[in-house]
């Protein structure tokens, strides 16, 4: 995963993204990028359920 952000008016918008994705384009990798509090999000609360 690697991260990357961009402007949504005047707030900044981090986001994960599959690393090959990044440097190749759509053929690099066929993940999806998430926004990085709803990743976080996630993996919280599935290491919380285990």
């Amino acid at each position: 995963m690697s991260g990357r952000s961009g402007l949504a008016g005047e707030s900044v918008r981090r986001y994960d993204n599959c690393s090959p994705k990044g440097r190749q384009g759509s053929p690099g990798c066929s993940g999806r990028t998430i926004r990085m509090g709803m990743l976080d999000t996630l993996v919280t609360e599935r290491l919380v359920a285990t």
